[in-house]
């Protein structure tokens, strides 16, 4: 109380500064706001916060909130180089790629050029330097010397609620500066059993929230945001070494890469990552696993040398490579991952997807964007518990498949011509759980049928919007470079009382603002 009346006694006749430093959450602030005072005597309060929220909260009224940014590469060179070197210039030059590299890490975070260039002074060995590049994660963590760092990563970490935490940690699944997508993540999530729904709010939707907490705690960096909201993220390589430690350590998740891991035959592994971009043959670390018990696994570059049917517990799939994965590849396994939920298949060396796949009763997500399948088989329409459906636009669906997916709650992207409006609404119309439906619509090359696409289109919209439960529409057109073209007009559509829709996103289009 006395620091409360000498603060205020000092700030009654005379302007002051004061700056508080990194506040953690709203009540702190409320309490430390009780000190303060406004007396019209041009005080100035400076806060400093790691989250959007508290920022927020401290601002007063038309008060202002400064989004800090990196330092430059010129300002990270000459920071690092007077705490590492005792100069802002010179730098030993069979030290110099490796010290831009370790640079290029920090991202231009002050605190993390200080502490990493500091556990280097006095260090010219090439392979030490090399070292700390390799694993600034560990580094951080076990060096007695970096503790101002790792406080910092440990207690915004420990900060999290305990179901962030485990949803955070999980980003460490994927590699260094890899631009995460939101529905890609949430999506996982849920299929990993992180998220359930709650009350009236989806499953979905509390992943959305997850997605932006993190990112208003500044654990995350958006990418791609797009009317306020982000549709990706990128994890800062300092904070990624950091979870991968602490996934490692906690055996939440297991890392195969470059780096050689010693797993031995104990060691049960939960959820696997591969990252095998020079298709290394690693037989000695399959051979000293045990596969039974992984329920999620990540590859990134080329498959994995050993057979998925070791994997009979599978829950969720992820395949992005670049080599080997084809259509015979997927043949051999995927009828038998019988426990799939979620599904992922990124690779121009598929052209079709296998009958078997509608054996998988258990999808909730299919994403095979980014291979070169023209047609879904019959089969998927099977898949009674499919959730989200990601396909490229080109892809065909078999007549009377669509209407069939009664359990589909997000379709992307689906392409529609003006004479195929009827057939595609008749089936829209079915699915009652549909709340995201993303539309590629593909013109014709006829300069004369310019006005009846337009009214066409009027029909469409105007049909979604009356005859279906959707929260979010996305309608892309495909102009394949026209010399005619011209934009499309929306005209005029009111929405009916039992309207549901919320966003409407119309591409290369003229809107009307409702």
């Amino acid at each position: 109380m006395m620091r409360k009346n000498s603060l205020t006694d000092s700030g009654s006749t005379s302007a002051i500064k004061v700056v508080i430093d990194d506040i953690w959450d709203a009540k702190a602030w409320e309490i430390i706001q009780l000190a303060l005072w406004n007396n019209n005597s041009g005080s100035r309060i400076i806060t400093t916060t790691r989250s959007a929220k508290v920022a927020s909260c401290c601002s007063s009224q038309g008060g202002y909130v400064y989004q800090m940014e990196a330092l430059s590469f010129a300002d990270s060179k000459r920071l690092f180089y007077r705490r590492a070197f005792g100069s802002e210039e010179l730098c030993y030059p069979h030290l110099e790629k490796v010290c831009h590299g370790i640079m290029e890490k920090c991202s231009g975070l002050p605190l993390a050029l200080i502490t990493i260039s500091s556990l280097l002074v006095d260090q010219v060995e090439k392979d030490e330097w090399k070292r700390v590049l390799t694993t600034i994660g560990h580094a951080l963590a076990k060096n007695p010397d970096a503790e101002d760092m790792t406080k910092i990563l440990s207690l915004s970490y420990y900060d999290l609620p305990r179901q962030l935490r485990t949803c955070f940690l999980y980003l460490s699944i994927f590699p260094e500066d890899y631009v995460i997508a939101k529905e890609r993540l949430v999506n996982r999530w849920i299929a990993e059993g992180f998220i359930h729904e709650e009350q009236e709010l989806s499953a979905y939707r509390i992943g959305e929230n997850y997605f932006n907490d993190l990112i208003n705690r500044s654990m995350i960096q958006p990418i791609d945001v797009e009317y306020g909201q982000a549709k990706a993220c990128l994890v800062h390589d300092i904070i990624l070494d950091y979870i991968k430690c602490k996934a490692a350590d906690e055996n939440f998740i297991a890392s195969i890469d470059s780096v050689e891991h010693q797993y031995t035959l104990e060691y049960k592994i939960r959820r696997l990552c591969v990252v095998n971009k020079r298709n290394e043959k690693k037989d000695s670390i399959w051979t000293s696993l045990i596969l039974s018990h992984v329920r999620s696994l990540s590859i990134f570059g080329h498959p994995i040398q050993t057979s998925l049917l070791s994997f009979k517990a599978l829950r969720v799939l992820d395949i992005e490579a670049s080599r080997g994965l084809n259509d015979h590849y997927i043949t051999t396994f995927i009828e038998k991952l019988l426990h799939l939920k979620y599904l992922r298949l990124c690779s121009y060396l598929i052209s079709n997807l296998p009958e078997e796949i509608g054996e998988l009763h258990y999808l909730e997500t299919l994403d095979v964007r980014g291979t070169r399948i023209k047609q879904l088989p019959s089969t998927v329409m099977k898949l009674q518990r499919l959730a989200h459906l990601y396909v490229d636009p080109r892809i065909r669906f078999p007549d009377g498949m669509i209407g069939k997916m009664k359990s589909l709650k997000e379709l992307a992207e689906f392409e529609v011509c003006s004479y195929e409006i009827g057939k595609s609404m008749q089936e829209f119309s079915q699915l009652t759980k549909l709340r995201t439906l993303v539309i590629s619509w593909k013109l014709y090359c006829s300069f004369d049928s310019r006005g009846r696409q337009q009214a066409d289109l009027q029909i469409l919209v105007g049909a979604l919007i009356s005859k279906c439960n959707l929260h979010n529409l996305y309608i892309h057109d495909r102009r394949d470079n026209l010399p005619w073209y011209q934009p499309l007009s929306t005209g005029s559509w009111c929405p009916t009382a039992r309207c549901t829709l919320q966003k409407l996103h119309i591409t290369f289009c003229l809107s009307r603002t409702w």
